[in-house]
C-alpha cells in the first residue's frame, strides 16, 4: 500500500450503517461481490452507486458503518476500488473489518470536506490535503500493527457460493482473534516462567511473525512444517503432546464452527432487516460509540 493517496472525494452525513453501504434487499447477491457492489450506498446516494470510481475516498461524519458486524459493508467499498474511508467517527466493529479486509479506516474531522473535492493522504505524517479547497486536517496514523495488516493484504480471493463468504468470515475475518488469544496465552506462559512481559511479548510476536512468513515462502504442508521442527522426544514433541491431549484442534473446530454459524445468523437478520427503506439520518440496528470514545 502506498504512503501517499490521492483522488476525488464521496462525502457522506452522520450515522450511515452498514444497511446504507449493502442494502438488505441485495442480501441475495452476498456471494458475488461484484454484483453486490454495483448498490453500494446507493440509498445514501444513488450517484455513488453509479459513479464513484477506483482510487476515491468516502469522507462521512460521526458513527460510520454502525449497524451489522458482518464484513460485507467494507468488502464492497474495497471492489469500487475506494481507497479509503475518512470519518469522524467509525463504529468498531466497521472500524476492525475494514483493517482486516484492507480498507483503511481514518478517524479525522472531516468538515468542510464536500463531493467533487480533491484530496491527498498521508498515511504515515497523519495528514490530509484537500487541494481543491486549500486546507489541511491532521489524523493520528494507525497504529503499527494495523498498518502491517494493511500491508499484507495485497491477495484477494474470490468465491461463487455465497455460503463461503460466511465459512470466510469465520476462519479469516476472525482469524486475528484465535491468533491474538494464542499470542496472549504463550506472552502469559512466559511471563509464568521467568520473563519480564517485555522480553516476552517480543518473543512471541518475533517467533508468530516467523513461522508465518516461512509457511507462506516454503510452500509445505502445515504438518510437514511442523514435523521439520519437532525432535523425537523433545521439548516440541513433549509440548504438542500436552496441546493434543487438552483437545487444542477440536477447540479451535468448535470455534470456528461457532463464528460461521453466528456469521449465518447475523446475515439473516441483516437480511430481514434491511427489507424497510432507511434514512441515512436512523440509526438501524444496534448503535455503537465511535472509536474515539472506546477505542479500536
Amino acid at each position: 500500500m502506498d504512503r501517499i493517496l490521492r483522488g476525488k472525494v464521496w462525502r457522506f452525513g452522520d450515522g450511515i450503517s452498514t444497511d446504507h453501504i449493502t442494502p438488505g434487499r441485495y442480501y441475495h447477491l452476498r456471494g458475488d461481490l461484484k454484483a453486490l457492489a454495483e448498490h453500494a450506498l446507493e440509498d445514501a446516494d444513488p450517484e455513488f452507486a453509479r459513479k464513484a470510481q477506483p482510487g476515491d475516498f468516502v469522507v462521512a461524519g460521526k458513527n460510520f458503518g454502525q449497524g451489522s458486524s458482518r464484513e460485507h459493508a467494507p468488502l464492497v467499498l474495497k471492489e469500487r476500488g475506494i481507497q479509503a474511508v475518512l470519518a469522524q467517527s467509525f463504529a468498531r466493529i466497521f472500524f476492525r473489518n475494514a483493517v482486516n479486509v484492507g480498507l483503511v479506516p481514518i478517524i479525522c474531522d472531516t468538515e468542510g470536506f464536500e463531493t467533487g473535492d480533491e484530496i491527498e493522504v498521508d498515511l504515515e505524517e497523519g495528514r490530509v490535503q484537500n487541494l481543491t479547497r486549500g486546507f489541511e486536517r491532521s489524523f493520528t496514523p494507525l497504529p503499527p500493527i494495523m498498518r502491517a495488516i494493511l500491508q499484507a493484504l495485497g491477495k484477494e480471493i474470490y468465491v461463487e457460493d455465497e455460503d463461503a463468504l460466511d465459512m470466510a468470515t469465520a476462519v479469516s475475518g476472525t482469524g486475528p482473534t484465535y491468533v491474538f488469544l494464542m499470542m496472549e496465552a504463550l506472552v502469559e506462559a512466559a511471563v509464568h516462567l521467568g520473563f519480564s512481559r517485555r522480553v516476552a511479548r517480543e518473543l512471541v510476536i518475533q517467533t508468530v511473525l516467523g513461522s508465518a512468513l516461512f509457511a507462506r515462502e516454503s510452500g509445505r504442508h502445515l504438518a510437514e512444517l511442523r514435523n521439520m521442527v519437532t525432535s523425537p522426544g523433545g521439548t516440541s514433541a513433549e509440548a504438542i503432546y500436552q496441546l493434543e491431549k487438552g483437545g487444542l484442534r477440536t477447540i479451535i473446530s468448535k470455534a470456528v464452527w461457532a463464528a460461521y454459524q453466528k456469521s449465518k445468523l447475523l446475515g439473516e437478520m441483516s437480511s430481514k432487516k434491511g427489507l424497510r427503506s432507511t434514512s441515512p439520518l436512523e440509526s438501524p440496528g444496534i448503535p455503537t460509540e465511535g472509536l474515539e470514545k472506546r477505542g479500536v
